[in-house]
């Protein structure tokens, strides 16, 4: 039996519940799933809103039954240093599907998505312990920043967020 091709779609607000599973399912393979505090109704809004922030790209197989293969979610963020850029937040795949090639045919449609919206370069994070995901990162010649130029990610969580906007 033949590889499976891929078929890109864009996810839309009748995804949302599977794909916050999806969400939740990573996290815990991260060992991070208390850090999900996004309900379905918040990521479903998402979808149907004016100012939409969010891509998300679903794979499925191109069989008679399509199945489900993984998603990505990105967004264009400016970077005061080089302009448009993608910010990937997740890439999810099967694992039943991983090992075959399909991540590379995933980065490839988000970057060419990324160009059709004018952005040059693309950044994530992951976890250092993630040997697997950091080789593949390094395969396609990705490059650890925390490496090579020192920087340290910071974020505000929520509460500490509202309490300065709300000061």
């Amino acid at each position: 039996m033949s590889k499976p091709k891929l078929i890109f779609r864009e996810g839309t607000e009748k995804d949302s519940r599977f794909i916050l599973n999806k969400i939740k399912d990573l996290a815990r393979f991260m060992d991070t799933e208390d850090m999900v505090t996004l309900t379905e109704d918040d990521f479903g809004k998402e979808f149907t809103s004016e100012n939409k922030f969010i891509n998300l790209l679903i794979a499925e197989t191109d069989e008679e039954e399509s199945k489900f293969v993984g998603y990505a979610l990105f967004f264009p963020f400016f970077s005061s240093y080089s302009g448009k850029r993608l910010y990937l937040e997740d890439l999810f795949i099967e694992e039943k599907y991983r090992g075959n090639g399909f991540g590379k045919v995933f980065f490839r449609e988000i970057t060419k998505i990324g160009v059709e919206k004018g952005c040059h370069s693309m950044e994530w994070t992951t976890l250092p312990d993630n040997d697997i995901a950091v080789g593949f990162y390094k395969s396609l010649g990705a490059i650890n920043k925390t490496e090579t130029e020192k920087w340290h990610s910071y974020y505000l969580p929520k509460d500490v967020f509202m309490k300065i906007a709300n000061s």
